[in-house]
C-alpha cells in the first residue's frame, strides 16, 4: 500500500509499537493511545509475535497501520547459544542503586542465593562470584553503566535488521526496560540504539520500577503511571528526571467511562447472577506462585452456603489470565484449570468468569470487551477479595471495600520454589505502600476473612477516604483520559 499517497495530511513519521505480550496490547493497542497515534502518523508498525494471526490483522491493520513479526523464537535460540548474555541478565536482575532500600529485589536476590547455593564446589564458586559482583555494582553508578555498556556491545544480534531497513522508524515504543519476564524486548531496543533511533519505554505494570532489577537497554524517554514510579526510576535506576513523563494508566480509563460499562441488570442477565443478592468478587492470583486460589473460593462459598454472612450473597471468581500460560507448546497450568472445574458447579451462587484468551503466540491477549467486563464486575461488587494483586487498585477506583488474603488457604501441599510463600509477597515495596494507606483489610485466616467481609457488607463506607488516597497516589493522573494524554505526549515527542 502506498501510504504516502493515501494518507495526505498525516505527519510523515514512522513509529514502531513493540507488543511482546497481551498486556502490552491492552495498554498500547486497545486503549486511546493507538487511536491518537493513528490520527497523526503516516505509518505505525505493530511488531508482535502473532503477526500472522487473522484476528489480530483484522482488528489492527489499517490504512496507516501495518503488522510485522517480533522474532521471539530467534531470540530464544540466541539465548540458548549465549551463556554470556544469560549471565549478564541474571546479574542485572538483582542490581539497583544500593544507596536506597528496595525490599522486593533484595528478597528476590536472597531467595535466589538460598535456592542456588547448594550445589557442588563449582556451583558455589559461581554463586560466590555473582554475589560479589551484584554487591559491587549496587555501590557504583559508574560501574552499573559500564556493566550495561559491555553487555549491549557484546550481545546485540541484528535479528530485526530487515525491519529497520524497510521502515527506518523515527521512534520505537516498548513496554519494559528489558527486565520483565524473559526480557526479549531488550534486543530490539539495542538494535534501535545501533541505528540511532530514539526509544520510548512505557512502564507497563505496578511493580516494574520497584520489583525488577536493571534494564537491559537505556531508553531515551520513559512514561510512568505515577510520581512514585518516577521517583523509583530516578533513585533505583539512575534515570534522569527530565526524561520521565507521568502519564497515568491507559487501561484504567475504562473505570471513568461509566457509559461504556454494563449495568446491574445486564450483568445479571449475562452471567446468571441473582439480582437480589449482593455480589462478592474474588480475583484469583497467578497459579505460578499461588496454589491455594480454589481454597479461598471454597471458604467463601461455604460461608454463603452456611449463611455465615450478614446478607444473602453470591460470589464471582475471576480467573487470572496466567492460568493459560503456554510454555514449550504445553499449557503450563492444566492441572490448576482442572481443579477449577472440580469446584465449578459444586456450590450454588458461585460463578466463574473466564477471560477470553485470543492467542497462544501472544500470551494473555484478550479482546477489549474483557476490560469492560472486569470493570463492570468490580463496579457492581459489594466487597472485592484478592491476594496481593493490582485488582486492589482497580477496586479502589470503583470505591469498593477491598480485602487482601494473606494466608495460604487450607495450607500448601507442596512448594516447588521458596518464593511460593505468602509471607514473601507481603514484603513487596509496592504492596507495602498499599497497606500503609490503610485502604484494604489484610486477613490472616479463614475466620478473619469472613469477619471482614461482614464488616464491609454492613458498612461499605468504611475506609473510603483511604481508598481515595490510593487512587490519588497509585492510579495515576488524567483519570479517563490517560490514553489520549499519553498519545498526545508521543506525538509531541516525535515532532520535536
Amino acid at each position: 500500500m502506498n501510504h504516502k499517497a493515501s494518507n495526505k495530511g498525516l505527519n510523515r513519521k514512522t513509529i514502531f509499537l513493540v507488543i511482546y505480550q497481551g498486556f502490552a496490547a491492552r495498554y498500547l493497542l486497545r486503549s486511546d493511545i493507538l487511536k491518537e497515534l493513528k490520527k497523526h502518523f503516516e505509518r505505525i508498525v505493530i511488531i508482535s509475535p502473532n503477526a500472522d494471526e487473522a484476528y489480530f490483522k483484522k482488528e489492527f491493520i489499517d490504512e496507516n497501520v501495518s503488522i510485522e513479526k517480533l522474532e521471539i523464537e530467534k531470540y530464544k535460540e540466541y539465548l540458548k547459544k549465549s551463556k554470556g548474555q544469560s549471565f549478564f541478565k541474571k546479574v542485572r536482575w538483582f542490581v539497583l542503586n544500593g544507596k536506597y532500600q528496595f525490599k522486593s529485589v533484595d528478597d528476590h536476590y536472597k531467595l535466589f542465593l538460598e535456592e542456588n547455593n547448594t550445589g557442588d564446589i563449582k556451583s558455589r564458586l559461581i554463586i560466590f562470584f555473582i554475589d560479589k559482583l551484584v554487591m559491587t555494582l549496587r555501590r557504583s553508578k559508574m560501574l552499573r553503566r559500564f556493566f550495561l555498556w559491555i553487555e549491549c556491545k557484546l550481545f546485540n544480534p541484528a535479528i530485526h535488521y530487515d525491519l529497520f531497513e524497510k521502515y527506518n522508524p523515527d521512534l520505537i515504543i516498548t513496554t519494559s526496560l528489558g527486565n520483565v519476564g524473559e526480557g526479549f524486548d531488550l534486543f530490539i531496543m539495542r538494535e534501535a540504539k545501533k541505528y540511532g533511533i530514539r526509544i520510548l519505554t512505557i512502564i507497563l505494570s505496578w511493580d516494574n520500577t520497584s520489583g525488577k532489577g536493571m534494564g537491559g537497554a537505556v531508553p531515551d524517554y520513559i512514561i510512568t503511571w505515577t510520581d512514585i514510579m518516577k521517583k523509583e526510576l530516578i533513585e533505583y535506576h539512575d534515570y534522569p528526571a527530565h526524561k520521565i513523563f507521568v502519564g497515568g494508566v491507559s487501561h484504567f480509563d475504562i473505570y471513568y467511562q461509566k457509559d461504556k460499562l454494563l449495568n446491574w441488570g445486564e450483568l445479571c442477565s449475562r452471567f446468571g447472577f441473582s439480582p437480589h443478592r449482593k455480589l462478592l468478587f474474588f480475583g484469583t492470583k497467578s497459579p505460578t506462585a499461588c496454589s491455594w486460589n480454589m481454597d479461598i473460593v471454597d471458604i467463601i462459598a461455604k460461608s454463603i452456603n452456611e449463611k455465615r454472612l450478614l446478607f444473602d450473597c453470591q460470589l464471582v471468581v475471576r480467573i487470572h489470565p496466567l492460568y493459560y500460560t503456554i510454555k514449550n507448546g504445553v499449557r503450563r497450568h492444566a492441572n490448576a484449570l482442572e481443579e477449577i472445574e472440580k469446584i465449578n458447579g459444586k456450590y450454588p451462587h458461585v460463578y466463574f468468569n473466564y477471560p477470553c484468551i485470543l492467542s497462544d503466540s501472544l500470551g494473555f491477549d484478550m479482546p477489549a470487551d474483557e476490560m469492560i467486563i472486569l470493570a463492570s464486575l468490580l463496579k457492581h461488587s459489594s466487597v472485592v477479595i484478592n491476594s496481593f494483586s493490582t485488582i486492589a487498585l482497580e477496586s479502589c477506583i470503583c470505591d469498593i471495600p477491598t480485602i487482601n488474603v494473606a494466608f495460604e488457604g487450607y495450607g500448601v501441599k507442596e512448594r516447588t520454589k521458596l518464593r511460593h510463600n505468602i509471607n514473601y509477597e507481603r514484603n513487596w515495596d509496592h504492596f507495602q505502600r498499599l497497606m500503609n494507606y490503610g485502604a484494604i483489610r489484610n486477613v490472616l485466616n479463614e475466620e478473619d476473612l469472613i469477619k471482614q467481609i461482614n464488616v464491609y457488607l454492613e458498612n461499605p463506607m468504611l475506609d473510603r477516604e483511604k481508598r481515595q488516597k490510593v487512587v490519588e497516589y497509585e492510579c495515576g493522573p488524567f483519570n479517563g483520559f490517560a490514553g489520549s494524554t499519553i498519545g498526545d505526549y508521543i506525538i509531541k515527542l516525535v515532532e520535536k
